[in-house]
């Protein structure tokens, strides 16, 4: 009787971790009659990740990298993540620019992992330390759009990327660190 005309809607599924089927389900509620929503999803919907700690240990990492001249390439990104999980992302590199990337796990991260891929798929940098809180660093000899690849080793939970980059001057200035591994 009193219905508006209805529309079409369109629904995107994308599974963020596991497998298996996936129930849809259509719920409708005239207003101001029953319960509503309120609480209908609370059982089924993860928790929220808790991303404060993992921003506070980036932002620690950006301020020694200001340090050394190295400035911050984008915005932070951040991901829920479960153990054996990887996340790929472009990474645009400029040649004569060093490029410094950092991780950072949350509570419940033991261990992530970074593997840098340039433009022809070949890996040219990583970090495999036992620890959640990687760092790679290539100096660019070409401009290119290279892939990076976080993944959740041991654990899981929050974790944070930033990518940094500054003038190959900068990075032969500077010590090289321990752990970096060219390839």
């Amino acid at each position: 009787p009193d219905r508006p005309a209805s529309a079409p809607h369109y629904l995107e599924l994308r599974a963020l971790e596991g497998s298996g089927a996936i129930v849809v389900g259509s719920f409708r509620s005239r207003p101001a009659e029953g319960e509503g929503f309120t609480g209908l999803f609370e059982e089924v919907v993860a928790p929220p990740v808790p991303y404060e700690a993992v921003e506070a240990a980036l932002t620690e990492a950006r301020e020694a990298f200001r340090e050394r001249g190295l400035r911050v390439d984008g915005e932070p990104a951040f991901r829920r993540m479960v153990e054996g999980q990887g996340w790929r992302r472009p990474l645009p590199l400029v040649a004569g620019r060093c490029h410094v990337v950092v991780a950072r796990g949350g509570e419940g991260v033991e261990d992530v992992d970074l593997y840098l891929y340039d433009a022809r798929g070949a890996e040219v940098a990583r970090d495999l330390g036992a620890d959640a809180a990687p760092r790679i660093e290539h100096c660019a000899r070409e401009d290119g759009e290279a892939t990076l690849e976080v993944r959740a080793f041991a654990g899981g939970g929050a974790v944070g990327v930033m990518a940094l980059s500054g003038p190959l001057e900068v990075q032969a200035e500077a010590e090289a660190p321990p752990e970096l591994e060219e390839l």
